[in-house]
């Protein structure tokens, strides 16, 4: 498959024509879905630009076999500029590892307000992936990906903000570095108030979560409801075109919140620690 692709473009471009990599990988999409296909989907890939004349039949006909293999080389040929990807080794050890983050059985409904190109939902097909994905292209990219994996998702083209929804099983993993209503900690709040009591939720956030000022109150209220039960540190580079590092939150709701109680004595040591669910004694942290 690549090398059908890599040489239809050396041709191509040798002859004066621009091929539009998403407009190839709309046009196996719409050929495979027929009828099925998702109009939006067509339309944002751009899928009436697509030149056949550059391929021969039968070379089409091998891309049509092998739908996976084309978006993978699409994507990896836009470099760069290619759609911020889960890597495999994130999806496996949330999902799929013997010690796996979040523990899912089969039939469950994992909430995914980030969808992206529904990378989860590759890594744990037994289950059903809803949420959204706010950018066109990536929304369209991963009903493409879910298309042609025969994925069980149901992803909507909008904000996660303007949802209210509760869920069971929330997976996240939000852009970094943005402010008001999408920095880091008010996305977190956001979706934990947005979680059923006894639910888990997995962020993947920067490192600076854990210790800036402006998560303080959040990073509070999460110990206080004995919230918090993992956080994993990755290493650097393991995201595709970018060195930040980053980091896996684990977090469990409990059905009932539970107040730990620090006891210390008159020279300040702790004498004992335990759960405390009276108001005689306030906590301050």
């Amino acid at each position: 498959v690549s090398n059908v692709i890599s040489r239809a473009i050396i041709d191509a471009r040798k002859n004066g024509i621009h091929i539009d990599a998403y407009s190839l990988l709309g046009y196996v999409y719409k050929t495979i879905a027929g009828e099925n296909a998702n109009p939006d989907v067509l339309n944002i890939l751009n899928v009436d630009t697509f030149n056949t004349s550059i391929f021969s039949q039968e070379k089409l006909d091998i891309l049509v076999q092998e739908p996976l293999s084309v978006y993978e080389y699409i994507l990896e040929i836009a470099g760069k500029d290619a759609i911020f990807q889960i890597p495999n080794e994130v999806c496996y050890l949330i999902l799929n590892a013997d010690r796996a983050v979040m523990t899912l059985g089969d039939d469950e409904t994992i909430y995914t307000p980030f969808a992206g190109l529904s990378d989860f939902a590759a890594h744990f097909p037994s289950c059903h992936f809803v949420g959204e994905e706010k950018n066109l292209q990536t929304w369209a990219l991963g009903e493409v990906k879910s298309y042609f994996s025969h994925k069980n998702t149901k992803i909507t083209c909008e904000d996660f903000l303007h949802k209210k929804e509760k869920y069971d099983n929330i997976i996240a993993t939000p852009p970094f570095g943005l402010l008001g209503e999408y920095a880091i900690h008010k996305i977190i709040d956001n979706l934990y108030d947005r979680l059923n009591p006894g639910g888990n939720m997995v962020v993947i956030v920067p490192p600076s979560f854990l210790f800036e000022t402006r998560s303080n109150e959040l990073r509070r209220k999460l110990i206080l409801e004995h919230a918090l039960t993992e956080v994993i540190l990755l290493p650097s580079h393991l995201f595709k075109y970018t060195g930040i590092a980053t980091a896996i939150l684990s977090l469990h709701k409990p059905m009932q919140t539970k107040y730990e109680c620090f006891i210390p004595t008159e020279n300040g040591q702790v004498l004992a620690q335990g759960d405390l669910r009276t108001e005689e004694y306030p906590i301050r942290l």
